[in-house]
């Protein structure tokens, strides 16, 4: 699981935090970047930073 901050270039600007579910092992901030940040353009958001990552369960 990894909490992140992301934005929405629309007007007026939007912010969101929040937390996504990442699969994989490299449960590290570096390491879930490219998995979060295509999760959240599939949505429409742009990655700004991974705040925390952890494992589930």
């Amino acid at each position: 699981m990894a909490e992140y901050k992301a934005k929405r270039n629309t007007q007026p600007l939007r912010l969101d935090y929040g937390t996504v579910t990442v699969q994989g092992s490299n449960c590290t901030p570096a390491g879930v970047q490219s998995a979060v940040r295509a999760q959240l353009a599939n949505r429409g958001w742009e990655l700004l930073s991974i705040l925390s990552v952890r494992q589930s369960g």
